[in-house]
This record gives C-alpha cells, structure tokens and sequence, in this order.
C-alpha cells in the first residue's frame, strides 16, 4: 500500500517536464514553418496564379515579422511574465496557422503569415527564460537546453518531406493546418508550467521598434522590387530604409532603455559574427527558397520528391551539427566558422554551375550546404553571446537571431528576385540567385577570417 502512492506521483507530469515538451514544441513549430513552406511554393504559384514578389512574401512575410517582433519579444516577457508571453505566442501562432489553411486568395495569406511569424516570434524567445527557471541544476539544465536545440536540427530535417508528403497528399492547405493540433496540444500543457518572476516596470521601446519594423521592412521591399519592379521602385525602397535605420541608430543610442543594445557593436569580434550571422542565412534561405523550384519547375518532380531531394542537406547539417563543438575545439571559432560559411558558399556555386546538372552533382552541392550550415550555425551564433559580458548575454542572443531572421528575409527577398520566371528553357535567373547566394557566403568566410578571435571572452 504504501507504494503506489509514489508510483502515481511518478506517474505525474512534474512542471520541470512539461516546460521541457511545451519548450520544444514551440521551437519546432516556430522552425517546421520556416522550412514546410518552400516545398509549397510551386502549388501556391498555381493555386493562386501568383508570381514575382507575391511568391517571396508567402514566404518573407513570416520572416519579417519574426525579425522584427523578436526585438521586443524579451522584455515584453520580462514584463507581462515568459508563460504569459508564451501562451500569447503560441495562440496567435494557431490563429496564424488556421488563417493561412483558410486564405481565400493571396492577400490573406500573406496577412496570416505575418500574423503566424509575430506569434513565432513571441513564443521563441520565452521559452529559454522558462527552461532556466525550470531546471535551476547546471547539469539538468544543459541536458533540457541539448533537447531544446536538437528541435532545431529536427525541424530541418523532417520539414522538406512532412511539407512535400503533406502537399501531394492532402493539398497545400494542410501544411498549415498540420501544426493546429500541435499547437493546441502545447497550449493546453502550459497550465503545468511555472510562471517565472517579472518586472512590470520593464522598458518597452516602442519608437524604436517602429522604425527597426519600418527599416526592415523597406529593404525588403527594394531587395524584392528589383526583380519585379523598375530601379526607381527599388532605389525609394532604399533610400526609405536607409533613413530608418539611421533614425533607429540614433534613437537608440539616445533611449534609456534600448530596444538593442548598440554598445555591443563595439566590440568587433561580436559586430563580425553578427555580420557572419545574417550573410549565412541570406545565401541559405535564398538557396531553400529557390531549389524546390528547380526540382519542380524544371526537374518536374513533385513536392514529395523534392523534399526526399532535399533530405541529404538536412541529414548532412543534423550530423554535423551534432560534432560542431568538438570541431571547433580542435579547429577554432574562427577556422571552424570560416570553413563553414566556405562550404555553403561552395554548395551554392556548384548549382550556379549548372542547376540542371546531373544527381551527383547536386548531391555534392547540398552535402557541402548541408555541411557548412552545420558547422557555422551554433558556433556562430554562441560565440556571439560569448562575446556579450554576463549581464547582456541576453540581448546579445536577441541580437543573433534578429541577424538570422534578418538575413532570411533579404534572402529570399533579392535571390528570389534576382531569379525572376524559372522555367526548364530559361535558366539564367536562377543561376543568377545562387551567383548571388554562393558570393554573400564567401563574403562572411572573409568576415570571419578578419574579424573573429579564437579566444571569446
């Protein structure tokens, strides 16, 4: 008998576990859509007899309002308190996602997938704050933060073929409606987690998040108006973004409490991962953006083939990714960094050399992406935060994935443009994408090269 009252307590979810499946949950949803949504792209071209830019926002309008909304996304949780942040998050994601399977026509399923990113955007950032509360012991916690980050890696590989199963099977809808349940799933975990302490008199920088939104937002748009529109379009966009940014910049170097933290900048070794960061992520999503369309447009596979195309590059980054720690070790950041972003660059100019090539060559142009994206994406993004002293380790993550999301977005925006119509007969714009996505890559190799120190603070 006095037994089975520990068994049942066993039996029990303990607050610990549940924030350690609603952590994870809310990451790879926030990643799967990320990555589902390139294998659709081609259907949505026919669904919604779109092209050009409107293809590009189905996709770039959830990275920017990722990038954007996780500037505040921190201190709104250090406010309102990280549950409450993340059960916001998750509901706004679920309401995003549920629009998306249900957009009528084009518009709409732009506004849900900005909609969507907010709500990713809320949700991400929060659930580190949760996992620290929740598992207070070194060991317990870095085992929790092992299972968090593997979500990641999960999500890219499991996202090109869940999207492409999904689309042939049960249409493009149902890539968005799969991840309601999910979501619902999680949402209803959250009563088991602890809330963790808050600070309601927690600055909020409203003004600087309206320009940093209105900053990205026009370059966006003149990265996209390039290949769509005429050069005057593009260079207004331009001159637009530029104005904020350096309205931004003052602003906040002027605020008491910054959305980001400038002082930061200083520190060269951070300002160049923080450029290697956002050079990375250009020229990979540019390239995910643009080979679903090679493999159905002019390879004329269906999407769950091109997912099953893709799967190498994700096995190849999961397997790396998993040894970038003692890489690094034996190599250095900045070697290890460096070689990583040389890799990508190297994938993206094997398919520039022939996007049509034989299966062997494309083979070894995703095993080099795969591979490089691997060994750069937790070591940059690490000795980024490394850099940051204790108090702002914080800000300086913030910063990072702000670059990441960043760099997604102009991405897609310019590579994506810069390919214009693909078609079996007309391949000059496409290679002109992954021209561009192959040089962004060697740009951050050099970056890395001359700005990054083996010895992080």
């Amino acid at each position: 008998m006095s037994k089975a009252p520990a068994l049942r307590t066993r039996a029990h979810l303990t607050p610990a576990h549940a924030t350690l499946i609603v952590a994870c949950a809310g990451v790879l949803l926030a990643q799967l859509d990320t990555s589902v949504v390139n294998l659709i792209v081609h259907q949505l071209h026919v669904a919604f007899r779109a092209e050009g830019s409107v293809l590009r926002w189905f996709v770039d309008g959830y990275n920017l309002a990722y990038a954007t909304a996780i500037l505040s996304a921190g201190a709104l949780g250090d406010r309102l308190g990280r549950r409450r942040v993340f059960l916001l998050g998750l509901i706004v994601f679920t309401l995003g996602s549920a629009a998306c399977a249900l957009a009528p026509n084009a518009a709409v399923l732009i506004a849900a997938r900005v909609l969507t990113g907010v709500g990713a955007a809320l949700e991400v950032p929060a659930t580190l704050a949760l996992l620290s509360v929740a598992f207070p012991d070194g060991r317990a916690r870095a085992r929790a933060l092992g299972w968090w980050a593997s979500m990641n890696g999960l999500a890219f590989a499991i996202g090109p073929v869940v999207g492409g199963v999904l689309a042939d099977a049960l249409g493009w809808r149902s890539v968005f409606a799969v991840a309601i349940p999910v979501a619902l799933g999680t949402i209803a975990l959250v009563r088991f987690v602890p809330e963790s302490e808050t600070d309601p008199h927690a600055a909020l920088d409203g003004t600087g998040q309206t320009l940093a939104a209105l900053a990205l937002g026009a370059l966006t748009f003149a990265g996209m108006s390039v290949g769509s529109h005429t050069l005057v379009a593009a260079g207004a966009w331009l001159v637009v973004g530029i104005a904020a940014t350096v309205a931004f910049v003052v602003r906040e170097r002027a605020a008491r409490h910054p959305l980001v933290d400038l002082a930061l900048f200083r520190d060269r070794p951070f300002a160049a991962a923080t450029l290697v960061t956002g050079c990375m992520t250009f020229g990979m999503y540019g390239m995910l953006f643009l080979t679903p369309l090679l493999l159905q447009t002019v390879r004329g596979l269906r999407a769950t083939t091109a997912g099953l195309a893709l799967l190498p590059l994700s096995a190849v980054f999961v397997a790396v990714s998993s040894r970038s720690g003692a890489i690094v070790e034996r190599l250095g950041q900045r070697a290890a960094i460096a070689l990583g972003m040389l890799a990508m660059g190297l994938g993206c100019a094997g398919l520039y050399a022939d996007p049509a090539a034989s299966w062997p060559l494309f083979l070894f142009a995703l095993t080099c992406t795969g591979a490089g994206l691997g060994l750069t994406t937790g070591p940059v993004l690490g000795y980024a935060v490394k850099r940051a002293p204790d108090g702002r380790a914080g800000v300086a993550s913030g910063i990072g994935n702000a670059s990441r999301m960043l760099g997604a977005t102009l991405g897609v925006a310019m590579l994506g443009a810069a390919a214009g119509g693909v078609s079996a007969d007309h391949l000059g714009p496409l290679r002109l994408g992954y021209a561009g996505g192959a040089l962004v890559e060697f740009l951050g190799a050099i970056i890395a090269v001359a700005g990054i120190r083996n010895a992080a603070r």
